[in-house]
Formats: C-alpha cells, structure tokens, sequence
C-alpha cells in the first residue's frame, strides 16, 4: 500500500472519528456551532473516492444536526407524492379558468405551479448527477422542503453541485411563464396577463441572487444570500476548495 493511500485512509478514520464526536455533542446538547463547517470544509478538499467512502457518515450527521431545527420528518415518497398532486391539482385549475373564464383559479394556477416546480426540478436533477434526498420537513411550519442526503451532495463533483444549485434557480421561473404564456393564448381578461407577468418577474429574483452573490453580496438584511439556489451556486463557484 502506497504512503499516499495509507495517509488518505488515516484521514478518512481522522474524520469519521470527528463526524462521531459532533454526533455526541448533538446527543448531549453540547453542540457549538462551527465545527461542523470546519469539518465540511476539510472533507471538501478530499480526493472523490475518499467523499464518497465518507457520503453515508456525514449524511447521517447532517440529518441528525439537521434535526435539531427541523424535528418532524415526512418520509420523501409522500412528499413527493403531495407536490406531485399539487402540481396536477394546478394543471386541472389552469384548464378550469381558461375554459370558464375564472382569473382567480388561473392565478392559482401560476402560484402552485411556481411553487411545485421548483423542488420537483431540482430534485430530477439532483437524482440525475447522484446528489440525493432523504425526507421532507415544514419550514415556517408551512412550506414543505426536501433535505439533501449531504454526504451525497459532498461526494459530487463542483460541476454537479452548481448545475444542481442552477436548477433551482429556474423551476419557479418556468412554472409561473408557462401559465403566464398560456392565459396570454387566451381570451382571458389582460389585467389577469398583467397579473400573471407580475408573477413571473418576482420569480426571477433567485437568478438576480446568483450575480448579486458573485459581486461579493452576503446580505440583503437579514436574508443570507447562500441560502437560494443562485446564491449557493455562486458559493460553489466561489469556494476556494472543491
């Protein structure tokens, strides 16, 4: 065995043991913040084999961390399920009130569609490029997201990870125009169009956040930028490790 593999699985034994501390301190409550990105940021730097030996141990960690925030848990398939439902329970509210001439289920078609897309996109993408899911969770006690088996996101290459982010980016555009497009084909009335237009143009505002991120912005108040898609994909390409 070569010193190079003999150092990396050193390594790798280095950083499940860390990986098993943290657990201990999310088990004891004694958990500071701070060492999980550090630790993150190591295994960043790590060869691809090493990430992926190492995807199922930080996964577990992350979601038990994860936990902390987010206690109640859906299993991913019902999850799944509902946006699915939502998604058609908006196709049937689009046909409704372009046939009917019925601008409020036409509106609400727009707003699902702009909300279902996003997650059910960047999640194919994601299953696409290897980086997976494990369950769903409420956040704001109200929006349901889906929470990345991280260790899988780790293992990916930087590549994936920005086309992962990019997708994100564009479901909730592509929901809210294809509605959009739709009524103006229509006979509808233009002020639901304008309504419409609305809509979509606020739906960009997760791309703007890409090149706001990239010219250096952090913040916008209390909003962290890293935290939407364009913004974590500009962290991604900003990263000094991959």
């Amino acid at each position: 065995m070569s010193s190079k593999t003999t150092g990396l699985l050193e390594t790798a034994a280095s950083i499940r043991e860390r990986l098993a501390e943290i657990e201990r301190e999310v088990a004891s409550n004694s958990y500071s913040v701070g060492g999980w990105t550090r630790l993150t940021r190591e295994i960043r730097a790590l060869p691809d084999s090493v990430r992926e030996a190492l995807a199922p141990d930080v996964s577990r960690v992350s979601n038990e961390l994860h936990a902390r925030s987010h206690p109640r848990r859906f299993p991913l398939h019902y999850a799944l399920l509902g946006e699915g439902l939502a998604t058609a329970t908006g196709g049937v509210l689009l046909g409704f009130g372009l046939s009917h001439d019925h601008p409020i289920a036409v509106v609400a078609a727009a707003l699902i569609w702009a909300a279902t897309f996003q997650p059910l996109l960047k999640m194919t993408v994601g299953n696409v490029l290897g980086i997976l899911h494990s369950h769903a969770y409420l956040e704001f006690g109200i929006e349901p997201r889906f929470k990345m088996l991280y260790g899988t996101y780790l293992a990916a290459p930087r590549w994936a990870r920005v086309i992962f982010h990019f997708s994100g980016m564009f479901g909730s555009p592509i929901g809210a125009y294809a509605v959009w497009c739709a009524a103006d084909a229509s006979s509808i009335a233009p002020w639901v169009t304008y309504i419409l237009a609305i809509t979509f143009w606020l739906t960009l505002l997760n791309i703007v956040l890409f090149p706001l991120r990239m010219m250096g912005v952090r913040r916008l108040g209390s909003f962290r930028v890293a935290t939407s898609s364009g913004g974590a994909a500009a962290e991604e390409i900003l990263s000094p490790v991959g």
